[in-house]
């Protein structure tokens, strides 16, 4: 889900198969539901629709991928170009 005024995105990862509808639901339960600042987070993403995505290859994790560095690396490309 896209947080509103922000490039960030929420990822939702599960262990079973989930629609929108599904993720649509949860969010819709009290806020005080959520723990901390996972409430905050569901405040504003629920402002956003949920988009389902196919999973596709390659996966990436922490346990399988160099995460951290392919998104320093975007994180590098933004910035880099940014400048320019």
């Amino acid at each position: 889900m896209d947080v509103p005024g922000t490039l960030n995105s929420v990822v939702i990862a599960t262990n079973q198969p989930v629609q929108p509808d599904d993720i649509a639901a949860n969010l819709d339960l009290p806020l005080a539901s959520y723990p901390g600042a996972l409430a905050d987070i569901v405040a504003t993403a629920g402002e956003a629709p949920p988009r389902l995505i196919e999973p596709h290859y390659p996966i990436y994790t922490d346990d399988l991928a160099p995460v951290e560095r392919l998104v320093d690396s975007i994180i590098y490309g933004y910035a880099t170009e940014a400048g320019r």
